[in-house]
């Protein structure tokens, strides 16, 4: 949804310049609603070796001027003519590795990719100012090398009162209710939210905590923690 809602807007925003698009799989009819000029796709699935084989084919067959690339997976290891731009979403790897990774060999290759996709791109986005100071300060980047930009949404629309109630219904959710997203993973720290939520509930009677997400490796929050007004609904669709 990120990638999709920004190119769906790109052309709009610029209409001097020309959009390719590549995916390691078919996009369907999605890509051709963006707007693309040409799109391509196929290679191997995974991503490091999608970027160092089918992507630079096509980056010099469609003499491709600059390359953005939404994971810092997909920057390829050579450069030719082509300038990068890569999009770091936050440092939480490398900040609260404990968090993500699996075991030592794991983080070593993510923080090499990491560095080494920094180093290639002439550009890297992110999407708070928090980020970019975090990138600055921990990889050593220039602040002019770092742009930080709005994640894109999707077009916010209005729900009919009947399938509000239906929702509502659904997950034993009632008026009034904080609401929070973020599966029991530790890194989501809804456990701070239910301990802020049990300080204030006394002064809120009939307030609820509707936590939505999955869980996380099968791991559960405190059962001590929860009672009948903390409702965990699981993963819950977009619409």
């Amino acid at each position: 949804p990120i990638a999709y809602n920004v190119l769906k807007r790109i052309s709009c925003l610029d209409p001097d310049n020309s959009y390719y698009f590549y995916f390691d799989r078919s996009p369907g009819v999605s890509a051709q609603e963006l707007g693309a000029k040409r799109v391509g796709y196929g290679g191997p699935s995974q991503k490091l070796a999608w970027a160092n084989s089918f992507l630079p084919i096509q980056l010099l067959r469609d003499h491709i001027d600059v390359y953005l690339s939404f994971l810092d997976k997909e920057i390829p290891a050579l450069r030719g003519r082509t300038k990068y731009v890569s999009m770091v979403h936050d440092l939480i790897p490398l900040m609260y590795p404990d968090t993500v990774f699996r075991n030592l060999a794991h983080r070593l290759y993510y923080t090499c990719l990491l560095r080494a996709s920094s180093s290639l791109s002439e550009l890297i986005l992110t999407n708070s100012v928090y980020s970019k100071l975090e990138l600055v300060a921990n990889l050593g980047l220039s602040p002019e090398k770092v742009r930080n930009i709005p994640l894109g949404v999707e077009e916010a629309s209005v729900a009919a009162p009947e399938k509000i109630s239906e929702v509502l219904g659904k997950y034993s959710i009632r008026r009034p209710y904080v609401f929070a997203v973020g599966s029991t993973e530790p890194r989501k720290n809804n456990i701070s939210t239910i301990s802020a939520f049990r300080k204030i509930r006394s002064a809120f009677p009939h307030l609820q905590l509707v936590i939505a997400g999955k869980q996380w490796h099968g791991q559960e929050f405190d059962r001590a923690l929860l009672d009948d007004r903390i409702v965990q609904t699981g993963f819950v669709p977009d619409e």
